[in-house]
């Protein structure tokens, strides 16, 4: 066995890294025209002479007596003495202190093995490793601190847990501030030092329970090995989340049961600035909650949904807003679905929320003419970002079914009446962005249960569009919901249609068949119902469908305009699969739609057999944007599939259940600061079994982030993958927690540029899709029977990913970033305001769009606001190529820009030109348009006599190389020529030589 125990001390305090100067106080370019890469200078070689010195000053130094070394970290200006009998860290710059912290050894109720003489070392870099028979030692020094971790190499005999003791010897006030978290105070009662991060992983990567101690002087980490799968491991990467919350806390004067119910975390969703303070706000809700603002919590299911403000440390413990309806209606489910946009034009994101199942009075058909009546159909509700109340909000606007096109009560109030018919109109909603041309957000939104008002209504669902400028309106476009026709069903005339759940997910799309106008997505998840067949076929067998509907720039057409499905094969390959229960639209850098789609089938699947519904893990389909109008159906480019092992999946099956992979999906944006987009997906049940049944502490759920690349697909691996441990309140170990149920990108929590942290839902229940009230049909019913009822409180959780050099905020902010191609010269501009810690820009270039090299720098000026900047590519190659900015600041952290693109038309000839000429010391010749090949350059005199022959591999475009003067060419005229395959004269130019 070898167990890894890592923790990190580092200062409280924060570093302050002096401003770099800057030449002449102002802008400086340094463009690869001064940087040729064939003259032995990297472009890249000022970012390495920062990585070297980093390096350096990390690096871990030999001291005296042997064994001993030395090192400081710069970020957090401390000082180590390290030796195998522990370390020391002091700080010499504020009033002195310094803390040694000394290992008495490793054991259990008593310690069993202790450092002794004899020991090897392994040092390299800013690495130590003190290497004895039963355990090491390792020390790490970067930016974050010293990381000291224990790695064990085998079990140790007896019982109880396994301890690390270390005895603190100081002068401060040493406090046990939590179980991760020792912490000095000086005597102004300022602390001045933290010992925590403490992680603990086994072979598995699975957590294991650890703790700190602090008693009579004597620090000890505390382990749990019981349950470690072995060969143990500890993976020193933070995984846990680093916010969490839960309905516990939040509402006062609820007992346990209301709480319960609650399903608190059932949408997450990342608002942005709703309240124009530059930070990232995010919305967690529950649906299921009492009313708490205009009650006293007696109507159970109302709903909430509370606001979460962003801040320099990220969110807030208490939400600032709690939102629910003026007039509580039981059961409305308010907070169901939850997004945000900017609907007033006010240029800040407001709040839009569904409430399915609320109340209200309205204006329905019947035989005689018209007649008030009151529909239990669901109502969104917007609230406006900028609003500065401090509880729940009045000046919300409400959307909802309301006329005489969209009610009857049929014949003798019965006969063909959808008046109690619930719609569940708010179970999806959407932000779209602007689809009418007014510059403000619109909206959509889906209604599931919706069955028409016509005498030949069926129940499949339905979609509307509301754009901003007149939500109240009783004329919405109603989105044609697909027929029979449309499915491929021509053949069955008896096929009602009834129960395809359409508008069950909607959302923006952006420009899917690329004609310049925004589109919008609603599916279908649930298929057809082919029970009127006579019994030749049961309940929902039929794939799923997703079908976009085309913008104009003044609106939607309402028809459809594709249809999206998961495979092109025959009518039952992908029965069941529930294609279409989430669709989202993919947004770019910028936040905007970009024309790509994913769509969640969690259920999905090819199954050998029709008739035998096996249930499987779940897929998530990606749409890539056409380059024009597809057609009447298109299939997905690319699948992603649940990382799950099959072992896992293969007991799933014994046991009727489904790990629902693809049923939450979102943009994560660019968590790794690769500049291309990232996918968070959610898995809610990847235990769904009982402890019993699966022999293991499997996680209930997870949720997984697939890495974007330049294709507009995602890596088939999982760059990162977030789960939670829920404890041992479950009888089915974490079965029910539904971790994963909902997932959401939230940017900006930290300030601009923060990297993307990914926001999790675990509501620990579900609704009952199979209730009178929801009636959503059987499919969904048998996927969370199980977890309908009181299995406990739920939760949300946010994780930090850390896959970008950095995880802190962008040092500035870039207003505009554009270019344009003149003379087949790259000319670049950006506008950036809230310069912070900024070091430079460095500019980049690549042909292919994933691979970039650094062109050029360009340093910020000082203490100023809203600055232009410029750079001027000269020597850019023929066809397509790919810009982007690299923004670093003092610390080397660094993020991108978005990319942008140019297309340079190659010249009809080729040119090689001498520059400058007559020459001295060096020879510069400039290749411009010669294809990519290798080519001999030939110096002659007039002569005759050859003094330069040189063989040179023409890679770019543009490209320059550079020949030294021999020593025996004197003052006067030579000819260059240039030689291709065949020993092809290409050119011959004229030198002259001073």
């Amino acid at each position: 066995m070898w167990v890894l125990i890592a923790a990190l001390p580092y200062l409280t305090v924060p570093a302050q890294t002096p401003a770099v100067q800057k030449m002449n106080q102002s802008k400086t370019f340094l463009s690869n025209k001064e940087l040729p890469a064939n003259a032995g200078i990297s472009p890249g070689w000022y970012s390495e002479a920062v990585k070297n010195i980093q390096q350096l000053e990390e690096q871990i130094n030999p001291a005296r007596p042997y064994g001993c070394f030395t090192t400081t970290n710069t970020h957090n200006r401390t000082g180590y003495y390290l030796s195998p009998a522990g370390y020391t860290a002091a700080n010499r710059q504020q009033a002195a202190w310094q803390v040694a912290f000394q290992l008495k050894g490793i054991g259990r109720s008593a310690i069993q093995w202790a450092p002794g003489q004899q020991y090897t070392i392994t040092h390299a870099g800013n690495r130590l490793q003190y290497n004895y028979d039963h355990f090491h030692v390792e020390y790490l020094n970067n930016r974050d601190g010293l990381r000291q971790n224990f790695l064990v190499n085998r079990k140790m005999p007896g019982d109880g847990a396994l301890t690390v003791s270390i005895q603190p010897v100081t002068d401060l006030h040493a406090r046990l501030l939590n179980s991760n978290c020792l912490a000095f105070f000086n005597a102004a009662d300022k602390m001045v030092l933290a010992y925590e991060d403490l992680h603990v992983w086994d072979a598995n990567q699975k957590k294991l329970p650890a703790s700190l101690h602090f008693n009579t002087g004597m620090l000890t980490i505390e382990v749990d090995d019981s349950q470690a799968t072995y060969p143990v491991t500890i993976d020193p990467l933070n995984k846990t989340p680093e916010w969490s919350t839960s309905a516990d806390g939040l509402v006062s004067g609820l007992t346990s049961l209301q709480l319960n119910s609650s399903l608190y975390g059932y949408a997450v969703t990342g608002l942005g600035d709703v309240n124009g303070d530059g930070y990232g706000d995010a919305a967690i809700s529950a649906p299921g909650l009492t009313n708490i603002i205009s009650g006293n919590g007696s109507l159970a299911s109302v709903g909430a949904v509370f606001v979460f403000y962003g801040s320099p440390a990220g969110l807030a413990t208490t939400p600032a807003k709690t939102l629910q309806p003026g007039t509580a209606v039981a059961g409305a489910l308010f907070g169901t679905s939850v997004d945000a946009g900017d609907v007033n034009g006010d240029g800040i994101n407001d709040i839009i929320i569904g409430a399915p199942l609320d109340t209200y009075t309205t204006t329905a058909s019947d035989i005689l003419g018209t007649t008030s009546v009151t529909v239990k159909a669901g109502k969104v509700y917007v609230y406006p970002g900028s609003n500065s109340a401090t509880s729940n909000p009045t000046n919300f606007i409400e959307i909802k079914l309301q006329g005489t096109g969209f009610f009857s009560t049929g014949i003798a109030g019965v006969l063909l009446s959808n008046v109690s018919v619930n719609a569940l109109f708010g179970f999806s909603v959407a932000a779209t962005g602007d689809l009418d041309g007014d510059n403000k957000s619109d909206i959509i939104v889906g209604a599931p249960g919706y069955l028409g008002a016509g005498l030949t209504a069926v129940q499949n669902g339905a979609a509307f569009v509301y754009y901003s400028g007149n939500l109240t309106t009783t004329t919405p476009v109603q989105l044609q919901t697909p027929s029979a026709s449309l499915l491929g069903l021509a053949s069955f005339p008896s096929l009602t249609g009834s129960g395809l759940l359409f508008g069950f997910s909607v959302d923006g799309v952006g420009d899917f068949n690329n004609d310049g106008y925004a589109d919008v997505i609603a599916g279908a998840p649930a298929g057809a119902d082919l029970s009127s067949l006579g019994g030749l076929l049961s309940g929902q067998i039929l794939s799923g469908t997703a079908h976009i509907y085309y913008g104009t720039g003044s609106g939607i057409i309402n028809t459809i305009g594709t249809t999206l499905k998961p495979t092109s094969g025959n009518l039952f390959s992908d029965a069941a699969n529930l294609f279409g229960y989430k669709v989202k639209g993919i947004k770019g850098l910028d936040g905007n739609r970009n024309g790509n789609v994913a769509i969640g089938a969690p259920t999905g699947g090819l199954l050998s057999n029709a008739l035998s519904l096996t249930i499987h893990s779940g897929n998530v389909h990606i749409f890539k944007k056409r380059t024009s109008s597809p057609g009447a159906s298109v299939t997905s480019d690319q699948v992603l599939e649940s990382p799950r092992s099959s072992s896992l999946l293969s007991v799933l099956n014994t046991l009727h259940l489904n790990v629902l992979f693809g049923a939450a999906i979102d943009n994560a944006y660019d968590v790794n600061c690769d500049g291309y987009t990232d996918l968070v997906v959610g898995e809610p049940l990847s235990s769904g079994a009982t402890l019993t049944q699966l022999q293991a502490n499997a996680v209930g759920g997870s949720a997984y982030v697939f890495l974007g690349n330049s294709t507009g697909t995602y890596n088939g691996t999982p760059g990162y993958t977030a789960s939670t441990d829920y404890g041992s309140d479950f009888l089915s170990v974490n079965a029910i927690s539904l971790f994963g149920f909902s997932v959401a990108g939230v940017t900006g929590i930290t300030g601009p540029g923060a990297t993307t942290r990914i926001l999790v839902g675990s509501p620990a229940a579900a609704l009952d899709f199979d209730n009178s009230l929801l009636n959503l049909g059987s499919t969904l019913g048998l996927l969370y029977n199980f977890t309908v009822g009181d299995n406990g409180v739920g939760k949300s959780f946010l994780f930090n990913t850390q896959l970008c050099a950095s995880a802190s905020p962008l040092p500035v902010v870039i207003e505009e970033f554009g270019g344009k191609e003149q003379n087949n010269n790259i000319n670049l501009y950006w506008k950036t305001s809230h310069e912070e810690n900024l070091n430079r820009f460095e500019v980049e270039r690549s042909r292919d769009g994933s691979h970039f090299e650094s062109i050029g720098i360009v340093f910020p000026w000082e203490n100023s606001n809203h600055i232009d900047y410029a750079f001027s590519d000269k020597n850019a190659d023929a066809g397509t190529q790919y810009y982007r900015l690299k923004m670093i600041d003092n610390n080397t952290d660094y993020k991108y820009s978005n990319i942008l693109t140019f297309s340079i038309t190659e010249p009809t000839t080729a040119r090689v030109v001498i520059a400058p000429n007559p020459i001295v010391d060096k020879i510069s010749v400039q290749f411009t348009g010669l294809k990519e090949n290798t080519y001999c350059i030939a110096l002659h005199n007039v002569a005759g006599q050859k003094f330069v022959e040189q063989t040179i591999q023409i890679t770019r475009f543009r490209q320059t190389v550079y020949l030294m003067r021999p020593v025996s060419m004197t003052p006067g005229i030579y000819f260059l020529t240039v030689f291709g395959k065949n020993n092809t004269k290409i050119s011959s130019n004229r030198v002259v030589v001073f």
